[in-house]
């Protein structure tokens, strides 16, 4: 596995990848942690990913605690 802190080109994880490990995880909702360790990106480009597609509604999050975030998605969520 590549080396996250390395610089070089980003892995290609279309939101369709990110969304569908969201809605994979066994718990009702996600965490940034969650989905980076099942994606080749780092914890900080999954942060920056998964509040982009917050902003598109294509999933939802809410601070739980601190800086604590949990992230899911409505089944109706599409890209195409």
């Amino acid at each position: 596995m590549k080396d996250m802190a390395t610089r070089g080109p980003e892995p290609k994880v279309s939101d369709d990848r990110l969304l569908e490990v969201i809605d994979n995880d066994d718990r009702p909702f996600s965490t940034v942690a969650y989905v980076a360790n099942r994606v080749e990106l780092s914890n900080t480009r999954v942060r920056q990913r998964m509040a982009a597609m917050v902003e598109k509604g294509y999933i939802r999050s809410e601070k739980v605690a601190g800086d604590i975030k949990i992230y899911w998605s409505d089944s109706s969520a599409s890209f195409r």
